[in-house]
């Protein structure tokens, strides 16, 4: 019989085992609603969103007293930190966070120094506005020290991270303007912050341009710290607008509400079990667009995380979200020609989350990058939906193989050679010739075994497999070979994309050595040799840029932006620059013609489906295919209830520079 000490000792050591396992989900509201007039900030109804977020997260799991709220008054700044700081002390390992901000926002000129905080390439920080913070610079009283900048949140939730561990998980909403250059004043719908920078108006705009790498919410954090999801209700060159809702208890029955508390309800109230937050975010994307069209919502962080959850969903290749719905039945994506497809391509149309089909549709124009369609059955407005391709029309894409033997083995590498061909005779774009884009090697060995490489024209090898003697190319052999001869295609054809384009004009790219140059005709660097890469934008019209970097041998990805960052955050204004001043060539660079690519864009564009980040550094990044390898026919008839043949695809244009790599 265990006695009463050794028994509360057991119970105690149990309490404290369930403990270390127990999992709390916790949050904090901040709202602002009701500025001083001293602020000259005007008031908005962020007071109004509590009450959605509380019922967003009650749904979710998450109880009244573990979701504090700030609001009006007792969000100060001081007040703002303390509660963050208390949030990261009352987590523990493996936690759920949850963290809303729902008041003004404004650029404020970036510090001045490293030390400080010095870190925005543009010389921008993103701030929220605190109840006790100003809209204007005054020289004696007010220099923008009030106001909470993207830098002092970032140690905030790299605090919380660290403290719930890689099995918990943050998640931030930002219903606040991040700056909002593109201010559209005459709307009646309310913005959530100025459209003007806060300017500090004793420094200036004095060295406001840096030379370190930009960072976001996310920022830096090693492998144990906690995925953080950050969802904003506005690209950072955008102003954020209330939506107007109808409430029959209110006078004149209407109510205002933030876009993104608003969305974040309609969405997270709706999420089937084991939803990923990449499936929330289109959810909260098609819902704000619904309501304003214009407004470009931003995410950064690993989407693949369930939401309210620190485990995973695998990735789902093959799938891309429907970004616009145009009529009753027209759609866009934002996959085109580089991810191989083309007018007449088949696609099955699925409500965000649903596992069963929900239409089909069809191509009918596309671009590089974009593509407009047509489904079957009407599509809702404000309804997310994704689309998987059915049938891939290759188009362009196209590559031809020289199978050549090697060796005494003949009859060995004869058997191996008529696998390839029967292997790869289902694909359509792929062809064996005597004059061809790539040859796959056979070369028999003294001891009977056969070493197969695939060689591109210049020699660089693929891919290889060693067999044995007897032996052939197993599936997952032929899958990396296809894999492989697949890369090499798509890179050829970006290589010969040639520049020009509308939002071309104007904008220019430039490579600056860090070592002086002797022939100005051409920019040669050796491996390791630090560039800068300057984008200027000499137009009148904004855009938005993507950078791809092809290596003298072949190896293709997008180098910005990178992993987890928006690509809505990467904009050049009419008659801006931006420096990315920390490149570097490859320290095991091949020698030959490194190329460099600026796709630029109306509205931003996420190519990253063709491609996937795979270090920090800046131009370095490895290739990610993401092509379809099976196909199937359809001879359907299609509707075409709505017409997109009048519908531009967004404008583009396409802006090359490169540079020689010399071994020494």
């Amino acid at each position: 019989m265990k006695t009463p000490v050794t028994f509360l000792l057991i119970l105690l050591l149990s309490c404290l085992a369930n403990q270390g396992f127990s999992q709390k989900k916790l949050a904090l509201i901040v709202a602002i609603g009701e500025y001083p007039s001293s602020s000259a900030w005007p008031n908005i109804a962020s007071i109004n969103d509590v009450r959605y977020i509380k019922a967003a997260l009650r749904q979710n799991g998450f109880i009244d007293k573990n979701i504090d709220t700030l609001k009006n008054s007792k969000a100060t700044l001081d007040a703002i930190l303390a509660a963050l700081n208390m949030l990261a002390k009352k987590a523990v390992k493996n936690d759920i966070v949850f963290i809303h901000f729902a008041c003004h926002g404004q650029q404020v000129y970036d510090q001045l120094t490293v030390e400080e905080g010095k870190d925005e390439q543009d010389g921008y920080d993103e701030a929220l506005a605190p109840y006790d913070s100003k809209a204007q610079c005054d020289p004696v009283n007010y220099r923008g020290q009030k106001h909470l900048r993207d830098d002092e949140l970032n140690k905030k939730f790299t605090a919380i991270r660290d403290k719930i561990g890689n099995k918990g998980s943050l998640l931030v909403l930002i219903d606040a303007c991040h700056s909002g250059t593109a201010s559209r004043s005459g709307e009646t719908l309310v913005s959530r912050g100025d459209p003007r920078p806060f300017y500090d108006c004793l420094s200036g705009a004095e060295n406001i341009f840096t030379d370190v790498p930009e960072t976001s919410f996310i920022g830096k954090s090693s492998d144990s710290a906690a995925n953080m999801v950050v969802i904003s209700a506005s690209g950072p060159h955008q102003q954020n607008y209330q939506i107007q809702l109808p409430n029959k208890n209110l006078k004149g029955g209407i109510e205002q509400v933030g876009s993104l508390s608003y969305a974040f309800y309609k969405a997270a109230t709706d999420l089937g079990p084991d939803s990923d937050y990449r499936l929330l975010f289109e959810k909260i994307k098609a819902i704000i667009q619904a309501n304003v069209p214009g407004q470009l919502p931003m995410v950064e962080g690993n989407m693949e995380q369930r939401v309210f959850s620190g485990l995973y969903n695998k990735e789902e290749p093959g799938f891309a979200a429907i970004r616009q719905v145009i009529g009753a039945t027209g759609f866009s994506i934002e996959k085109g020609v580089l991810n191989n497809i083309a007018t007449g391509s088949v696609l099955t149309i699925y409500k965000a989350g649903a596992t069963e089909p929900y239409t089909e549709g069809v191509i009918e124009k596309v671009n590089y990058f974009q593509s407009l369609g047509v489904a079957n059955k009407p599509l809702m407005k404000g309804e997310a939906y994704r689309v998987k391709l059915d049938a891939v029309n290759y188009g362009d894409f196209s590559a031809s193989l020289f199978l050549k033997s090697t060796g005494k083995n003949s009859k060995e590498t004869d058997l191996l050679q008529a696998q390839v061909k029967n292997f790869i005779k289902p694909y359509r774009y792929l062809s064996v010739s005597q004059n061809a884009d790539m040859m796959l090697e056979m070369a028999s060995q003294a001891n009977g075994s056969i070493n197969v490489s695939l060689l591109e024209k210049n020699d660089s090898a693929r891919w290889s497999r060693q067999l044995a003697a007897g032996d052939t190319l197993s599936k997952e052999d032929c899958e990396a070979l296809l894999s492989k001869i697949k890369n090499s295609i798509r890179v050829k054809y970006m290589r010969s994309l040639d520049d020009g384009g509308e939002l071309a004009k104007g904008v220019e790219v430039k490579v600056i050595p860090h070592k002086p140059q002797t022939n100005p005709a051409e920019i040669i660097m050796e491996p390791g040799e630090g560039f800068n890469l300057k984008l200027i934008n000499n137009s009148e019209h904004a855009v938005f840029y993507t950078i791809i970097n092809i290596t003298a041998d072949n190896k293709m990805a997008v180098s910005v932006p990178g992993r987890g960052a928006d690509p809505a955050n990467y904009q050049l204004g009419p008659g801006s620059s931006k420096e990315f001043t920390r490149s570097r060539v490859d320290a095991d660079a091949v020698a030959g013609k490194e190329i460099l690519k600026v796709i630029l864009s109306k509205e931003p564009l996420d190519l990253r489906s063709i491609f996937e980040r795979k270090t920090e550094r800046s131009l370095k990044v490895s290739f990610q295919n993401m092509m379809e390898d099976l196909f199937k026919d359809s001879g359907d008839d299609r509707a075409t209830r709505s017409d997109v043949s009048n519908v531009s695809l967004e404008e583009t244009g396409i802006v090359t520079a490169g540079f020689t790599v010399k071994k020494p």
